[in-house]
């Protein structure tokens, strides 16, 4: 038999969006109860639920249970509908938070601050609380007053502490999605509430721990200081989209930077954004994720890479071998040569196994195909020039003929060098005039490769001289074609060659030095024994040699200076400057015999600059 149903003397009326548990306590409050448990057992008969006691004890129908936000307590035994999607998981059950100005508008816990994820208030812009200042305990829900502490202490006192904009930014769009279903404004993702939750609770956890292998499995998130751990990391994560989130994603990235498969560089990431996050309301991330990875990514995006965008994988700028040796007409060989050649960029990954990995941008398919058009083979430009092949190694060691492969450095089996280097170099002779035979005071280029010995470096010297054309050039042989064909003086490259020797050593010969000074090897004897001229005697047991530094050479011009060259600055005679020259030579026939007169340069300095000459003073 059914017993009568016992009225409330106080029946205070729910208020839109309040706590559900948190009315509860209004109601035993104003009833004076201890709690809402109970409450629940004064009210609970044995021939039907509680809830149905309670809804009849305080006359509300179902649309005013409606009003309430959250679950009812469990030993209410009422299954009170929860908003869709929301599980009783994502609201706290043990302790209770609130927001001081709030409490101290209207004495009612508002239906938001019952979520685990929800820690500060919006209209205030301050943290909630979950302690009492005064005694520091945890308030409960098993208790009789919701604005007052077991201690006494009003809770509604407490002081407000500032929350920073991001967080607060986070739970306005969480309140926003709990009302109206949808973002605040049309920049920020219309996710209902729980996806905002589930979104809050991964993006959280993964900014805490990026390598976490088990995200979004939180302990502890009903304590108000886990849950503003969660909530900020993720609010960090969202705040000035998608900046922010590509920082994260480069410093995950750049944990395990050579790693060229998705999972192992983003971890944890790459599998909660296309597993766990895979609703299309959460389609913003993993675009923000493709775009970081088709600016950033150097590795290989394939079929493999099934989760991603068809458009992303084909429009990424890395690309195998083989595609950009297809795409380029040429073999994969002659891919690994460039690169490692370093004419093309390539990111080569060894992996523990030893497999190889070779990732190349798609830019350089261009540059691929125009070197393939301008190659040619060794003996090819050593045929074009008419020169031996070591000739044309020499260009190349000295930078006139560029290599895009080289065997001896990429193990390639044939060369790739520069047609239009090569071709520039051909057209050295071909604007000169043939010549049947070669005169005996001339001599043809191939004829002095082969027997004058030159020295390393002198012949590409001698080429560059000549496409600068400070080199003059008689003609070439008719019967020969390039460079091996084309005649020159012979004084003249021995002249040549004699100052290339003296520059390009410390120490030479007399006959160097003399060559050098422009003197006569017995003038330059003459001042090496009277002591003008430093020289160093080397003595090998068998000969004595004479070495003279370039350092004796240049003391030696900037101390002394010849009659000859007086004389030749002003355009006048050796006798008539002679005798116009009161100071007395160092040396010279009448002097002490020797073949040329020389003066130091401090006592005939008004004479070493002829008129018009300007001084180095001014």
């Amino acid at each position: 038999m059914t017993s009568e149903c016992v009225r409330l003397p106080v029946r205070p009326r729910p208020i839109a969006d309040e706590l559900a548990i948190g009315y509860l306590l209004r109601v035993a409050s104003a009833n004076g109860y201890n709690g809402p448990r109970e409450l629940s057992s004064a009210l609970k008969r044995r021939d039907c639920r509680a809830i149905t006691h309670l809804s009849a004890a305080l006359n509300l129908r179902p649309r005013d249970w409606r009003l309430l936000f959250g679950p009812l307590p469990h030993y209410l035994d009422c299954g009170h509908a929860l908003p869709p999607g929301l599980r009783p998981d994502d609201f706290n059950h043990h302790f209770m938070r609130w927001c001081p100005d709030c409490l101290a508008e209207s004495p009612h816990l508002r239906g938001e601050w019952g979520l685990k994820l929800c820690c500060a208030c919006v209209t205030h812009a301050a943290y909630l609380y979950d302690r009492c200042p005064h005694c520091d305990s945890q308030q409960r829900f098993v208790r009789a007053e919701v604005h007052v502490c077991d201690c006494g202490f009003k809770l509604a006192e407490c002081a407000l502490s500032p929350a920073p904009a991001s967080l607060l930014k986070l739970h306005r769009m969480l309140s926003v999605a709990g009302i109206r279903g949808r973002g605040s404004n049309e920049s920020e993702p219309a996710l209902s509430l729980t996806s905002w939750l589930r979104l809050v609770k991964y993006l959280g956890s993964l900014a805490q721990a990026p390598l976490t292998l088990c995200p979004g499995q939180v302990a502890g998130t009903h304590h108000l200081h886990v849950s503003i751990a969660l909530t900020t990391g993720a609010a960090n994560l969202l705040v000035d989209w998608p900046t922010n989130f590509e920082c994260f994603l480069s410093a995950v990235h750049s944990a395990v930077p050579s790693a060229t498969h998705i999972g192992d560089a983003f971890g944890s990431l790459y599998r909660v954004l296309y597993r766990e996050l895979n609703a299309p309301a959460f389609a913003f991330l993993r675009e923000a994720f493709e775009d970081y990875l088709h600016l950033n990514w150097f590795g290989l995006l394939g079929r493999r890479n099934r989760r991603l965008k068809p458009e992303t994988v084909a429009e990424h700028s890395s690309k195998s071998v083989g595609e950009i040796a297809r795409a380029a007409n040429v073999g994969e060989a002659a891919i690994r040569h460039l690169a490692v050649s370093g004419v093309i960029s390539a990111n080569v990954v060894r992996h523990p196994s030893g497999r190889t990995t070779w990732i190349v941008p798609d830019t350089a398919v261009d540059r691929v195909t125009s070197y393939a058009a301008d190659k040619m083979s060794l003996c090819q430009v050593a045929e074009l020039l008419g020169l031996a092949k070591r000739r044309i190694r020499e260009l190349v060691d000295e930078k006139l003929v560029s290599a895009w492969i080289r065997p001896g450095v990429t193990g390639a089996a044939a060369w790739w060098l520069s047609r239009a280097d090569s071709e520039r170099i051909a057209e050295i002779g071909a604007s000169l005039p043939e010549v049947s035979t070669v005169a005996h005071s001339d001599v043809e280029m191939t004829h002095v490769l082969r027997t004058w010995r030159l020295r390393k470096g002198e012949f590409p010297t001698l080429v560059r001289s000549m496409l600068s054309e400070d080199f003059h050039l008689i003609g070439r042989v008719s019967a020969r074609h390039g460079l091996g064909g084309v005649v020159v003086a012979r004084e003249d490259l021995r002249a040549w060659i004699d100052k290339q020797r003296a520059r390009s050593v410390d120490s030479m010969s007399v006959d160097g030095a003399a060559n050098l000074l422009e003197l006569k090897q017995q003038v330059v004897y003459e001042l090496i024994e009277r002591k003008l001229l430093q020289c160093e005697i080397v003595d090998d047991g068998r000969k004595t040699y004479r070495h003279v530094h370039r350092r004796s050479i240049d003391d030696f011009r900037a101390a002394f200076v010849s009659l000859v060259e007086i004389a030749r600055r002003h355009r006048s005679s050796s006798r008539r400057m002679l005798g116009m020259i009161d100071a007395r030579p160092v040396c010279g026939p009448t002097i002490d015999g020797a073949r040329q007169y020389f003066y130091r340069r401090e006592d005939v300095k008004d004479l070493c600059y002829a008129v018009g000459d300007v001084d180095e003073d001014g």
